[in-house]
Order: structure tokens, then C-alpha cells, then sequence
């Protein structure tokens, strides 16, 4: 059970990105945040100083 971690700059967001990863196989074996979390994050940065409503987040009241 040889692992890894590795520690980078996401280059679009600028977020740190941390992977366990597999030292035999070099498989990814977990990834904080996960690439949807920076997919997401990435998409809000984009909308950033957008004055249009894009139906992505909505507040509700109960």
C-alpha cells in the first residue's frame, strides 16, 4: 500500500489541489476538492460579474 500525495495550484481556479495516488499503479486514489467541486468553482469564478440571472443556484423559503 505505497502512496502518494501530491500537492499543485489548479491553474484555472487557483485553488490548492491535493491527490492520493497510488505509487505502483499511479492512480489517483482520492482528490481534495474533487474535480466536480472545481468544475462548479470554476463556473461561478465565469460568473463573476455577470449581471444576468443563469438559473444555476436559487434561494427558496419554505
Amino acid at each position: 500500500m505505497a502512496r502518494n500525495l501530491q500537492f499543485s495550484i489548479d491553474e484555472d481556479t487557483g485553488r490548492t489541489v491535493v491527490r492520493v495516488v497510488d505509487t505502483a499503479t499511479k492512480e489517483v486514489i482520492r482528490q481534495i476538492p474533487s474535480e466536480e467541486v472545481l468544475a462548479i468553482a470554476k463556473a461561478l469564478d465565469n460568473m463573476d460579474g455577470e449581471k444576468k440571472a443563469s438559473g444555476v443556484f436559487l434561494k427558496q423559503k419554505a
